[in-house]
């Protein structure tokens, strides 16, 4: 009769019964004799057969000892140690200044503002094709790229032959647009620049405009808009305060016998055997020796607070920031009828 390959309190336990084909805890803490399947099973051969015919240059390997270590098994224990501990919340408050600086290192600038007219059309959808002799191109499409839509307005206010615009969309994207300027108002509805015009939805879109309309305006042609005050905003403080907590109970010391992982492969197993951890070589091994090393004992320690409270402090931040004001002289025209 064969030897038990395993205990389990006290009692001997077939092979099958606790071990099968996976790894248990309790597996080769006894000693045990090769079972029929070290010799009828083919894979499990094969390993026994690797095992115990390594190639002349491992000379530092034995199988029986590199066995024995293989299947040693080790008992961990862990000791918590328990600690006083108080938790502490920080409370942070911050207030923000705003300085504002004038810049006066500016050159002046130059606003055209449009005369607004009852026959001024304002926003013609653009189907795709520019009538030249119709609308007179000052400058060709697309000349003027990568503007905005109230560089393209005062560009047209600026110039006494543009009566038009066109406002097309750039390839950038965002803001930036392609701007067109032409010697002839859009004529009657828009009825010059598109055969037939389509008002748009949204008149500050992109399109055709004359060079009057209002949707492009500098602030500098109407009233000014009342700038916003720099706001101080910050959480307020809360008070400290102290709370009790549980104390959690005793924990006993806690003991278990762990899988050992192999960390060490002869090179010539390496390649086979490593990816699995030496799961194979435990069957291998198993076969080739009938005990293991003695059990080891790892004995680990961790600490356990046990909190008596929690205590908030509070924290204030002064930020500062800058506001730059660029005092900038402006000359004010009015368009050229």
């Amino acid at each position: 009769m064969e030897a038990p390959l395993a205990r389990k309190d006290a009692a001997p336990v077939k092979r099958d019964d606790v071990c099968g084909r996976d790894w248990k805890s309790e597996c080769f803490l006894g000693t045990w004799s090769a079972g029929p399947e070290c010799t009828e099973t083919a894979w499990i051969s094969t390993i026994v057969s690797q095992l115990v015919n390594p190639p002349a240059t491992e000379t530092a390997y034995t199988p029986t000892a590199y066995c024995s270590e293989v299947l040693q098994q080790t008992s961990t224990s862990t000791i918590r140690v328990t600690y006083s501990a108080t938790s502490t919340i920080s409370q942070n408050t911050y207030i923000y200044n705003y300085v504002t600086k004038t810049d006066h290192d500016h050159p002046t600038s130059t606003v055209w503002c449009p005369k607004p007219s009852q026959s001024q059309v304002c926003g013609i959808e653009f189907h795709g094709t520019i009538y030249a002799t119709d609308m007179q191109p000052i400058w060709p499409q697309d000349t003027i790229r990568f503007v905005d839509v109230n560089t393209c307005h005062q560009r047209c206010l600026s110039d006494p032959a543009c009566h038009s615009f066109l406002i097309q969309r750039s390839s950038s994207g965002g803001d930036i647009i392609d701007c067109s300027l032409f010697g002839a108002n859009l004529g009657i509805n828009g009825t010059r620049a598109e055969h037939p015009p389509t008002p748009l939805a949204t008149p500050s879109g992109k399109g055709w405009y004359d060079r009057n309309c209002p949707e492009f305006l500098p602030t500098e042609c109407g009233p000014q808009q009342q700038s916003l005050a720099p706001r101080t905003e910050a959480p307020k403080p809360r008070d400290p305060m102290i709370t009790a907590a549980p104390v959690p109970p005793a924990v006993d010391n806690a003991a278990a016998l762990e899988k050992r992982y192999i960390s060490h492969f002869p090179d010539y197993l390496s390649s086979d055997f490593a990816w699995a951890g030496g799961y194979f070589l435990t069957w291998g091994c198993s076969c080739l020796i009938t005990s293991a090393l003695p059990e080891t004992t790892s004995t680990s320690t961790v600490s356990i607070p046990v909190w008596l409270g929690t205590v908030s402090t509070t924290s204030t931040h002064y930020q500062e920031y800058t506001v730059t004001v660029t005092a900038r002289t402006t000359t004010v025209y009015p368009s050229i009828d």
